[in-house]
C-alpha cells in the first residue's frame, strides 16, 4: 500500500475513529476484533529509504505457521 493509498482509504473514514492493527488470535475469542494501537509513525531512511512504518503501541512479532 502506497502512502496516497492509504490516505484515499482514510479520506472515506470518520476522522475521530481510532486507528488501530489488527492481530490474529492464537485462539477463537468472543467480542471485538484483537487489535492494537499505534504509538507512531515514522519514515524510513537509508536501506529503508521510501518506507513510512506503523509503529504499534506493544511488540509485535512475525510467527511462522
Amino acid at each position: 500500500m502506497t502512502v496516497s493509498e492509504l490516505m484515499k482509504e482514510l479520506g472515506q473514514q470518520n476522522p475521530t475513529d481510532e486507528v488501530s492493527i489488527l492481530v490474529k488470535p492464537s485462539e477463537r475469542c468472543v467480542g471485538g476484533t484483537p487489535c492494537v494501537g499505534i504509538e507512531r509513525i515514522t519514515v524510513g531512511f537509508d536501506w529503508d529509504c521510501g518506507k513510512v512504518f506503523i509503529l504499534p503501541n506493544k511488540k509485535l512479532v512475525e510467527v511462522q505457521e
